[in-house]
């Protein structure tokens, strides 16, 4: 094969997987495609083997390296209709066994700092942000922006550009009991359009 062909057939591979920017979303996501069967436990759990280190973190951030590494196929990100990051799922306590750690999925190491690609998940129709590892600082809720499917959003900490919510057209639901945002009238603006907002 040509080094012509050979260059293109790479750049539409890669054109039809996706990384997450953020290891926190790229690993929630992967572990969502594990629940779905779209990605085999064995591959993540060959990714996993033989993690050493005297250190526990150390190891954990081996492992959620290694896991970030993992290219997902873009049809089928697209295709996922839920994502949470409940420490209890799968994907974590896979990682844990690799690293040869106990966190119970609650570890600093998994927090989500960046929603930036998410709108990959062309078919999202539920969010649940609350979950393992969460920090104080800011976070921006542009990502967001224009999500067509997404009815359901539970935010947990802070977050800043909240009229990214009013970019979303079926939102019905918006949990932000455990979380804020930087401008409380647009949930006023969202609840008098008819989304049920829980504070």
């Amino acid at each position: 094969m040509s080094t012509k062909k050979t260059t293109t057939k790479k750049a539409a591979t890669e054109e039809t997987r996706i990384v997450f920017p953020d290891p926190g979303l790229h690993i929630a996501v992967l572990g969502a495609l594990m629940e779905a069967e779209a990605v085999s436990s064995e591959r993540v759990e060959a990714k996993l083997e033989g993690i050493e280190g005297d250190d526990d973190i150390v190891r954990l951030r081996a492992a959620m390296a290694r896991l970030h590494s993992i290219k997902l196929d873009r049809k089928k990100v697209a295709r996922l209709d839920r994502l949470d990051f409940d420490g209890g799922n799968e994907i974590y306590m896979m990682m844990e066994s690799g690293a040869g750690v106990y966190t119970g999925g609650e570890e600093e190491t998994y927090s989500l700092r960046s929603l930036a690609g998410i709108g990959a998940l062309e078919g999202l129709e539920t969010l649940d942000l609350d979950g393992h590892g969460f920090f104080d600082e800011l976070r921006d809720l542009r990502p967001l922006e224009g999500m067509a499917k997404l009815t359901h959003l539970t935010l947990a900490g802070d977050w800043t550009h909240a009229a990214s919510l009013e970019t979303l057209p079926k939102l019905a639901h918006l949990d932000v009991g455990l979380g804020s945002v930087d401008d409380p009238a647009v949930l006023d603006r969202l609840a008098a359009r008819g989304v049920e907002v829980l504070r």
